[in-house]
């Protein structure tokens, strides 16, 4: 950040002395022109990056938790299981 301060201060000092009142639209165009170039393409590539790794790490972070699941252990009564297929098989009949 520090070079395009400097840079601009630069171009400040070089470039707005040559130019007069006439072209102080145009002087505007070309900071605004320069500020886009500088600044708009890191900032897409730094947003697009943190995207990226956002998504990256959501993956691994989901991966790892089913690799990480443990099913619940129950107890099961398995003498009420039997007495209940039992009743079931009474009710059909």
């Amino acid at each position: 950040m520090r070079s395009f301060v400097s840079s601009l201060r630069a171009l400040r000092n070089g470039f707005y002395k040559k130019v007069d009142q006439h072209f102080a639209i145009q002087k505007n165009a070309v900071i605004f022109a320069l500020l886009l170039k500088k600044s708009a393409m890191a900032v897409t590539r730094l947003k697009r990056k943190n995207r990226k790794d956002k998504a990256k790490s959501a993956v691994r972070r989901q991966s790892l938790k089913i690799q990480n699941a443990k099913p619940v252990i129950k107890n099961v009564d398995i003498e009420q299981v039997k007495e209940e297929f039992k009743a079931k098989a009474a009710k059909k009949a």
